[in-house]
């Protein structure tokens, strides 16, 4: 049975036989101006066709968390004021259009089939490997996103706060950066700012901050929020002597991606160092996410349960996943872990803020 792409593909080829002034073989590619549109529209419908006959499923979940994610932003563009959220280059062109995104990793592949370099068999299977490859990576990192974004929305935020930690950068030797690395800096205070940065991948960090730091109105607490692990590079001149910190040596086996760490607190203040090179701020919650089908695993269990005795998350732990599984069920992890399955709906992560709350209520210090 013949796919919709092979058709596009019989078209795109049939168009260049019939244009003796286009050519396009293994070391040469030649298409006249008068010809470049329509080669390029039956090129990128061909991409297109590719990307919606083999992974349709794909492209569905992809476009529902698109959709959400840039809902969520576009309230809290109005609701903070913001001038922009930055996405990183990676993944700025899935969160517009999925479908044209993961089309473009076809590029090259497309071109070697049309110069008859690979076979069609060829093609499908290192185009099917690279799909997979980008989808897998830019919708993780779309739904860290979404998740950071839906949480923020449902803070009641006003106030929007940035910790601009400056990036190690320069050409030095091993000794020289050494030192550099090691210096001994102040904590870095928040400012306000007007622009959400969801950039998470850092190299030479000064000292790993929060993405951001919000003053929620309904808490009356500052609340920031953390995705990944960065490693830092300075030490802190005396970090808040009102929260608790943790030794990064016994954490280093279970830091990395796949959680975000929240923290409330009175003052921003205490909220604008997350680690530097050799302490991490106790967080006051956890939230484990898994956006895969078939994630749950004794080994994924131990890491979450390992992880959350380490880092010993104040208000436990939130294990937020996307696919129902069989056999999940709080009874396995006891006291401290919350299994919640969010799917992609905002309202679902209700219960994360309700717990957030109530703690905030508890121990309000002063009125704001």
């Amino acid at each position: 049975m013949s796919l919709m792409w092979q058709n596009k593909l019989h078209e795109l080829k049939n168009y260049i036989n019939n244009n003796p002034e286009i050519m396009v073989t293994k070391n040469k590619t030649v298409i006249s101006a008068e010809y470049k549109v329509r080669f390029y529209e039956l090129f990128n419908e061909t991409r297109k066709s590719f990307i919606l006959d083999l992974f349709n499923e794909e492209l569905d979940t992809s476009y529902q968390l698109a959709h959400s994610l840039n809902e969520s932003i576009e309230n809290l563009k109005t609701q903070l004021d913001l001038d922009e959220v930055n996405f990183p280059d990676g993944i700025s062109w899935f969160v517009q259009d999925p479908s044209k995104g993961m089309a473009k990793i076809l590029w090259e592949p497309l071109f070697d089939l049309i110069a008859d370099d690979i076979s069609m068999e060829k093609f499908e299977n290192i185009s099917k490997e690279k799909v997979k490859k980008i989808f897998d990576t830019s919708f993780y990192e779309m739904y860290e996103d979404w998740l950071e974004v839906s949480i923020l929305e449902k803070l009641d935020a006003r106030q929007f706060l940035r910790v601009l930690a400056p990036t190690i950068i320069g050409s030095f030797g091993h000794a020289q950066g050494y030192v550099m690395h090691l210096d001994v800096k102040p904590v870095i205070p928040p400012e306000e700012s007007k622009v959400l940065s969801l950039r998470h991948r850092f190299d030479f960090n000064s000292f790993s901050v929060p993405d951001f730091i919000v003053y929620s109105k309904h808490f009356r607490k500052y609340v920031s929020v953390k995705a990944r692990h960065h490693v830092a590079r300075w030490i802190a001149h005396e970090p808040s002597q009102n929260r608790e910190w943790l030794p990064l040596s016994e954490l280093e086996n279970v830091l990395g991606d796949g959680y975000l760490l929240v923290y409330m607190d009175d003052n921003p203040l205490n909220l604008a160092l997350v680690n530097d090179v050799n302490v991490l701020c106790r967080p006051d919650m956890v939230i484990e996410f898994r956006e895969k089908e078939g994630w749950y695993s004794a080994d994924e269990i131990e890491l979450i349960a390992r992880r959350s005795e380490l880092l010993q998350p104040k208000l436990g732990t939130f294990i937020v996943y996307r696919c129902p599984g069989e056999n999940i069920s709080n009874s396995q992890m006891g006291d401290g872990f919350t299994f919640l399955e969010a799917g992609i709906e905002k309202s679902r992560l209700q219960n994360i803020i309700r717990v957030l709350e109530e703690s905030a209520l508890k121990h309000i210090s002063r009125p704001q």
